[in-house]
């Protein structure tokens, strides 16, 4: 019956597609990783993977198709990634990420973040884009979480913006292999 409407992968299983994930030196981290089974022998699985948002289109291509490729050969796993690009040079996202880290940190309960990004235009004000990975158990909702991380970010950006995607049920946590 699992088979037809789904169920949670194993820990173990989580854990090999992890550890596959963690050995590509050249991503700076992996996210939302699920995995669908259909079937005994059929799994496909999707992931967010974070590069460097210098690298060329053909760079990341290659990378990402290399990473399928292996999950395929070592793995018999059909995965499909998700390319993030992540700015690792401009000095103010930077800075705005590890004060967001601070925040998510000092609010506790097993909160994490991933999908930073920031959108910079001309005539508004400077849009953070994210995603927040919320634990089942954790005591907030999100409307009550969204103004509480928004009034923290406020104390050092006071004309700030967000746009905060809740992720909940997903498995594992988020890596940052930068």
């Amino acid at each position: 019956m699992h088979n037809l409407v789904g169920s949670r992968p194993s820990e173990e299983e989580v854990q090999r597609y992890t550890d596959q994930l963690s050995t590509y030196d050249e991503i700076l981290g992996f996210h939302d990783l699920m995995i669908h089974h259909y079937g005994p022998t059929q799994i496909f699985a999707t992931v967010h993977i974070e590069l460097d948002s210098r690298w060329s289109l053909d760079q990341a291509h290659e990378t990402i198709d290399k990473i399928e490729r292996d999950f395929q050969k070592d793995l018999n796993v059909e995965l499909v990634a998700h390319i993030d690009p992540i700015d690792i040079d401009d000095r103010l996202t930077a800075e705005m990420y590890e004060r967001l880290q601070a925040i998510i940190k000092s609010i506790g309960g097993g909160l994490h973040t991933h999908d930073f990004h920031i959108e910079h235009g001309p005539h508004h004000t400077r849009i953070v884009q994210f995603d927040v990975v919320v634990p089942d158990d954790y005591p907030e909702d999100d409307k009550t979480l969204n103004l509480r991380i928004l009034a923290d970010l406020r104390r050092y950006y006071p004309n700030v913006t967000t746009e905060i995607d809740f992720d909940h049920n997903y498995m594992g946590h988020d890596h940052t292999v930068l």
